[in-house]
């Protein structure tokens, strides 16, 4: 099983998002979760840096343009959604990634602070 670590990119881009309300707080993950070929296409069109800003967990054994090397995401590269998190969490709790677990429920106190 992959070792996810923080990734301290997405979290700052998340925190962004967040606050300048790019939020989608009802819905089903599992419907806005982007395909493999929307996956693809963002790739193609925004590289593996801004990919990864999109995933909370990093596997620093993975390559750097291997979609292996990045867990976790949260949003559908347009708007960080809160189910996203809720998932992210859930997974990451259930299998030992504490620092996203951690960085998870960070970001869903944060946007229910904002949206109460």
């Amino acid at each position: 099983m992959p070792d996810f670590d923080e990734n301290d990119l997405c979290i700052r881009h998340a925190r962004r998002l967040i606050e300048s309300g790019r939020v989608v707080l009802d819905g089903d993950w599992a419907s806005a979760r982007p395909s493999v070929e929307e996956q693809d296409a963002f790739l193609e069109s925004h590289g593996w840096e801004e990919y990864s800003a999109w995933h909370l967990g990093l596997d620093g054994d993975a390559a750097y343009e291997d979609r292996a090397r990045y867990g976790f995401p949260v949003g559908d590269f347009t708007r960080i959604h809160r189910s996203a998190l809720i998932a992210a969490m859930l997974e990451a709790s259930r299998d030992g990634h504490r620092a996203v677990e951690r960085e998870a429920g960070d970001l869903l106190r944060r946007l229910a602070e904002l949206n109460p």
